[in-house]
């Protein structure tokens, strides 16, 4: 498992659960979207905090192959201050950024 930074539009999407930052750069996200996958269960969780350890999402599976509904951010200057996944049960998360 790796994670990956892709470049235009900026996506990264994680596969690692880590509570160390992947950044701890500002960033302005878009959306975020977890894909469970066919591994995820009831119950599974998904979350993301920034550097300070704030949840901006989290979710939890509701049966098999889970896939979160996008979660969209406001256009206006939101960013955070640096991003990890502390929880990521199984699947990758989608992360978007501006």
């Amino acid at each position: 498992m790796a994670n990956n930074f892709l470049g235009s539009p900026p996506l990264w999407i994680i596969d690692t659960a880590s509570a160390t930052p992947v950044s701890t750069d500002s960033l302005r996200i878009y959306r975020i979207r977890w894909v469970g996958g066919a591994g995820v269960g009831l119950g599974n969780e998904c979350q993301v905090t920034d550097a300070a350890g704030n949840v901006i999402f989290d979710d939890f599976a509701t049966g098999a192959d889970y896939s979160s509904p996008d979660t969209v951010f406001p256009e206006k200057d939101w960013s955070i201050r640096g991003l990890a996944v502390p929880i990521l049960a199984t699947g990758k998360v989608y992360i978007y950024l501006k």
